[in-house]
């Protein structure tokens, strides 16, 4: 009889340490497309920023030129 109440108790942990993992899968899941997104925008700022730089040195080469 103890034999079976430990057997339910360890396939009843082993089922919260399952939920317990799928829940940090979803956690790491969020955080790598908060990462992702964080990365997108940050090189895309740097494309706006090097584009800004360019056209403001391409404008003063062309007043120079006059």
């Amino acid at each position: 009889m103890r034999q079976i109440e430990l057997l339910k108790s360890s396939q009843d942990s082993a089922e919260e340490a399952k939920a317990a993992v799928e829940q940090v899968k979803g956690m790491v899941k969020t955080v790598s497309l908060t990462l992702n997104e964080a990365l997108a925008m940050l090189f895309k700022s740097e494309e706006t920023d090097i584009e800004t730089e360019t056209s403001e040195n391409e404008h003063e080469e062309a007043i120079q030129n006059n």
